[in-house]
């Protein structure tokens, strides 16, 4: 079996975990299975495939993450309105 299609073999998984636990740490690992898969393809061997999976993976974990987040963070924390700011006991000016 290629390199290639092992990584890509683990990017799918990861991918598959990720819509199962919208963590989005193992969203930016697939991307970063895949990364290693390109390296595999354009025939880079074994420590350069390692190295592209963990300079990607480590650079979206402590950039992309963060901002990923807070964003999250912000979707959630927005006035209600409509409807489900009529109803009883969920008025923000008690």
């Amino acid at each position: 079996m290629p390199a290639w299609l092992v990584w890509v073999i683990v990017a799918t998984v990861l991918g598959g975990v990720e819509m199962l636990s919208l963590t989005l740490v193992a969203g930016l690992l697939g991307v970063a299975a895949v990364a290693a898969a390109a390296t595999a393809a354009l025939g880079v061997g074994g420590t350069g495939q390692a190295a592209a999976f963990a300079v990607t993976s480590g650079v979206s974990i402590a950039i992309l993450l963060p901002a990923l987040r807070r964003h999250r963070r912000s979707l959630t924390s927005r006035p209600r309105s409509g409807a489900t700011a009529t109803t009883p006991g969920s008025s923000l000016a008690n």
